[in-house]
């Protein structure tokens, strides 16, 4: 299942996702994994089908206009969401398998981010204060990364590909700020899938680093 990483900063928040992307037929394939939105100054990124992240695209278009209006509106209305039959049978699908939701972006108060879950929330929205990991890594992998969070993030998504053979592909960075919200890909994930490809070393530090920096 997708690898979702969050991260509150002083001044931003940041979603770091894989991309690799598995079909009812066993084909794999790079997907991006997380949906930026900027004109309510938040990102989403799911964990469970690829149909989750268009579905709630459209969704917080319809329900919300900003980071605050998207959270009363997930944590009032996610259980009745899980409810209503979709046109499109993928979307029920999503639901079915079960769906993880990330939000990160730019609150009244600053960088906020939040999840909500089938899952593991209860169907009710929970703050995420500074980090959330999915999926779990050993304690040593995890401490690593806080401690250094710009330098390990590459260790991380390592130990998670490691772990779960649906993880790989690419580190897909998203930064939201105050004022702009920038995506880029930060390099390969050290694991099987994609060390076959002809693609650069990880370069995480140095990309992470250029937009973690105030104006």
């Amino acid at each position: 299942m997708t690898a979702v990483n969050v991260l509150v900063l002083e001044d931003s928040a940041v979603i770091v996702t894989d991309t690799l992307g598995i079909q009812p037929s066993g084909r794999r394939l790079h997907a991006t994994k997380c949906i930026p939105l900027p004109h309510m100054k938040l990102a989403i990124a799911t964990r469970g089908t690829l149909a989750a992240n268009g579905m709630f695209a459209r969704i917080l278009a319809l329900e919300a206009t900003d980071f605050e209006s998207a959270r009363a509106f997930l944590d009032r209305s996610f259980r009745e969401l899980s409810t209503i039959t979709y046109e499109d049978m993928s979307e029920n699908h999503a639901w079915k398998v079960g769906i993880d939701l990330f939000v990160a972006g730019w609150s009244k108060k600053g960088p906020a981010a939040f999840t909500v879950s089938t899952l593991n929330t209860g169907y009710r929205v929970q703050d995420i204060p500074y980090v959330a990991i999915t999926p779990t890594v050993p304690q040593h992998v995890f401490k690593s990364f806080s401690d250094d969070p710009i330098a390990n993030m590459p260790a991380l998504l390592a130990a998670q590909a490691k772990a779960d053979h649906n993880v790989g592909g690419f580190m897909n960075v998203t930064h939201v700020g105050e004022r702009e919200i920038v995506t880029y890909s930060a390099g390969a994930i050290p694991s099987p899938i994609v060390t076959e490809l002809p693609t650069p070393e990880p370069k995480l530090p140095e990309a992470f680093a250029k937009h973690l920096r105030k104006p």
